[in-house]
């Protein structure tokens, strides 16, 4: 009888322990796996999302330099810069300035991209420059400047349009693209927003 005992007390692990054991190791390592596959698509999401943040920002940058050294402002656009010039607040999908009496620089949404173009004015005549990309990602409609016009003392004595920008507001949009898109990110939800009010130097003071 002790010896049935013994054997008893020392009897291995069965199989289905075994089989039961594997099944809940399988579990936790499957629920580990999901949890570690998550956290590095958030990663990847942050990372591209901190990426778009700061191209946005110099290209935001750069067009409120622009915008606070330069003079006559008006958007790239003929009925826009009629409304403008009548004192009407417009808005547009472009600005255009001037860097001095020949040269001057416009900045504009084109394709899904927000472009910087250099000009040069002779006489009546516009000729612009090579379109140089700031920024990809930017879509139709995500990427506005509100125009607020003035009369400059000049035109407000002689009763002249109004040839000013008091103020611009710029709205910009940046959506991920297949260049900027990591697994796992929905491109057209993942977006960023950055939004600028300037009021030009040159005109204020």
């Amino acid at each position: 009888m002790r010896q049935l005992r013994t054997n008893a007390r020392q009897r291995g692990v069965g199989l289905v322990e075994v089989l039961i054991a594997l099944a809940i190791s399988a579990t936790l390592l499957t629920a580990v796996a999901v949890a570690i596959d998550a956290s590095f698509k958030a990663y990847g999401v942050s990372e591209s999302q901190a990426q778009l943040l700061q191209r946005g920002r110099l290209a935001l940058n750069r067009i409120t330099t622009y915008i606070r050294s330069t003079s006559q402002h008006l958007p790239d656009d003929d009925t826009a810069q009629t409304n403008f010039e009548n004192g009407q607040i417009v808005q547009a999908s472009s600005i255009r300035m001037m860097l001095d009496a020949t040269n001057g620089v416009i900045f504009r949404q084109s394709d899904d991209e927000l472009q910087m173009v250099a000009f040069t004015i002779a006489g009546s005549t516009l000729t612009e420059g090579t379109a140089r990309m700031l920024v990809k990602g930017v879509g139709t409609n995500d990427f506005s400047i509100t125009f607020e016009p003035q009369r400059s003392a000049q035109a407000i004595k002689t009763g002249g349009k109004y040839d000013q920008l008091k103020r611009a507001s710029i709205n910009l949009t940046i959506r991920p693209n297949a260049q900027t898109a990591v697994v796992g990110e929905e491109m057209q939800n993942e977006t960023v927003n950055l939004s600028a009010s300037i009021m030009p130097r040159k005109n204020i003071w």
